[in-house]
């Protein structure tokens, strides 16, 4: 029995030959791309345990606290649900712009969301100094270190640290700690009262 051979000319020969030799070109290309690809995404992935990931932190515990504050001066009726729904910008805009003296860091405050942002919107992100005036302004001024020695991060935990003081100054549970005081001696309070008004005006 004759079997039935199809026979390939010279010329289709050069071409497959040619194809697969393209072909093996292109798959190799594609994985020094895609090697070059992994490796960014894992220096940045772990970059960002480091340096996103800190100031992500950051950004959170500040939202924290100002969804605390919130709590605190707008009570009554559906305020819980509003302010659990609200956006970082939006829980920003509900805080007054004066009277306290947190309000002095408030701007700091507002940059760090942009910071934020910034680096969770592109990968690749990196925050210059320029975006971190607002908030240096504040570490230059209440903390005796040269912040040209700090990393961004660094400098971002350290305001983080510095709200923290501030808007624990009416969280809740100091706010319990200086009622029996300020009961016993009203001038006191109302010194204090006055004095946070002059701070964050």
């Amino acid at each position: 029995m004759e079997k039935n051979q199809s026979k390939i000319s010279k010329e289709q020969k050069k071409e497959f030959e040619e194809f697969f030799g393209e072909l093996s070109n292109a798959f190799s290309n594609y994985m020094n791309f895609y090697e070059k690809e992994k490796q960014v995404i894992e220096q940045l992935l772990e970059d960002s345990y480091n340096h996103v990931g800190k100031i992500v932190n950051c950004h959170l515990i500040i939202e924290n606290l100002i969804t605390t504050e919130l709590m605190i001066s707008k009570k009554g009726g559906n305020t819980k649900f509003r302010i659990d729904k609200a956006s970082y910008s939006e829980k920003l805009q509900m805080l007054p712009k004066k009277g306290y003296i947190y309000c002095i860091f408030l701007p700091g405050v507002e940059q760090l969301n942009k910071i934020r942002n910034h680096l969770v919107h592109n990968l690749k992100a990196q925050i210059t100094d320029k975006e971190m005036d607002k908030i240096d302004k504040y570490i230059s001024e209440y903390i005796q270190t040269d912040i040209k020695t700090m990393t961004v991060e660094q400098r971002i935990e350290e305001f983080t640290l510095m709200c923290i003081k501030i808007f624990s100054l009416r969280a809740p549970l100091a706010l319990n700690q200086w009622k029996p005081l300020t009961s016993k001696y009203p001038k006191l309070k109302q010194s204090i009262d006055e004095m946070s008004k002059d701070i964050g005006a």
